[in-house]
């Protein structure tokens, strides 16, 4: 008789939600749509202002990763841009890559007044997308010539960059 064992496996290994394949549901187009308006000639469009500017001093930030920071408790995400992740890196050059963006957001604002324009809509965690600028220059731009970040609509979401496999 052959006994068979059934192996344990840690529930964060499981799959949810369904298949990893294919659209995920009606939205899907609709995002895929969104991300394609997005590009307008090649470049990246910068998304309309939603709300008045809201001038901040540089003491008053903090620097969560390279895309979020807080104004006391309200924390926002700069829209527009993705950079690596720090506390759920899929790998070790994520991670440092993620604090690197982190570092360089850190000097960006440090360097004066901080403009903090909203444009509409909410990232997953609940920041408010906005738009930044110190001394008048983008930050988002500025994040992304410099390679700390890359433009959200120019790559699939699904794919890690920072973790490429051979």
């Amino acid at each position: 008789m052959l006994l068979t064992r059934q192996l344990h496996v840690p529930s964060r290994w499981r799959r949810r939600g369904g298949s990893r394949r294919g659209a995920k549901g009606p939205l899907f187009g609709l995002a895929a749509l969104a991300a394609t308006a997005l590009v307008v000639g090649g470049a990246i469009a910068a998304p309309a202002p939603a709300g008045p500017p809201r001038t901040v001093a540089a003491s008053q930030v903090t620097v969560v990763t390279g895309s979020i920071f807080r104004v006391g408790s309200q924390a926002y995400q700069i829209s527009g841009m993705r950079t690596a992740r720090i506390a759920r890196a899929q790998c070790f050059y994520e991670k440092r890559v993620g604090r690197a963006a982190q570092r360089a957001l850190r000097r960006m604002l440090a360097r004066g007044p901080i403009e903090v324009t909203p444009v509409g809509g909410t990232s997953l965690m609940g920041a408010p997308f906005v738009a930044v600028k110190v001394k008048g220059q983008d930050v988002r731009q500025r994040m992304i010539a410099r390679g700390y970040a890359i433009p959200r609509a120019a790559l699939n979401d699904r794919r890690n960059p920072w973790c490429v496999q051979p």
